[in-house]
């Protein structure tokens, strides 16, 4: 089950990424890219936006993607939906980062002016968990290790 979870992050190009201060939740449509194993999302942001403030004063995080473009319906019985639990980790290695801004700008074009911005970062969220939706009663919950 896992592996079709981590196909699904995989297959896709935006999530929704759910950022919280103050116990007041902010949500964020974002393109990403995904390491090989599917272990850990990474978006790019600007240092000055809420939802990387939010990640400084609390780096739990979760993603939701779904399968609508993919699938090609509206069907709401037919839909699957991935949330991702997880949690923001800085990145220390600069060559490492740079190869991201790279991807990102790759995978999703409209995204290189942004990696390219003085005042941007790549976040890194490292996946602790996934529930699986696949309509609206088929429910998997997985928790990586």
């Amino acid at each position: 089950m896992v592996e079709r979870m981590k196909a699904i992050l995989r297959s896709q190009n935006l999530c929704v990424l759910a950022t919280c201060h103050d116990n007041k939740p902010h949500c964020s449509l974002m393109a990403y890219v995904t390491d090989s194993e599917a272990r850990t999302v990474y978006v790019a942001t600007r240092q000055d936006t809420t939802k990387y403030l939010n990640l400084l004063e609390n780096r739990e995080v979760s993603l939701l993607v779904d399968t609508r473009a993919e699938d090609g319906t509206q069907d709401p019985a037919s839909i699957r939906a991935l949330t991702v639990y997880g949690a923001y980790q800085p990145m220390s290695d600069p060559e490492r980062e740079q190869l991201i801004r790279e991807r990102l700008a790759e995978r999703h074009p409209h995204l290189a002016s942004l990696v390219r911005h003085p005042k941007s970062v790549i976040v890194p969220i490292r996946i602790v968990a996934f529930l699986l939706l696949e309509g609206v009663e088929a429910a998997h919950y997985e928790v990586l290790d």
